[in-house]
């Protein structure tokens, strides 16, 4: 493939092109069979796909169509979300923790 595709936004932006698509629906297939090892494991009730791919319109939906025939029936009673943050989700996160560091050093009770 092209090496200009170093991104996941670089990556859809070719998503028309044959092998483009192809790389894309293998990935696809890869995060479903993960998926399903986590949800088989845990059980979960929700799980939240997050990071700048999955901001792509459509594509959560992608995965949960893929997704549910993989499962045992009983592990269907699932949702599965996009992440709120997106792409910030990290940033977010260390800063909240910064935040609580701070004031945990700085900001005792008296």
């Amino acid at each position: 493939l092209h090496p200009t595709l170093s991104s996941g936004r670089a990556i859809f932006e070719h998503i028309s092109e044959p092998a483009v698509r192809c790389l894309v629906d293998h990935w696809l297939r890869e995060v479903s069979l993960g998926l399903v090892s986590l949800i088989h494991s845990c059980a979960p009730t929700a799980v939240v796909l997050g990071g700048g791919i999955f901001q792509q319109d459509g594509l959560v939906a992608e995965v949960d169509c893929r997704l549910r025939p993989l499962l045992k029936p009983s592990f269907r009673q699932y949702r599965l979300l996009k992440a709120g943050l997106g792409n910030h989700a990290g940033m977010m996160g260390a800063g909240f923790l910064a935040k609580k560091l701070f004031d945990s050093l700085y900001c005792k009770e008296k």
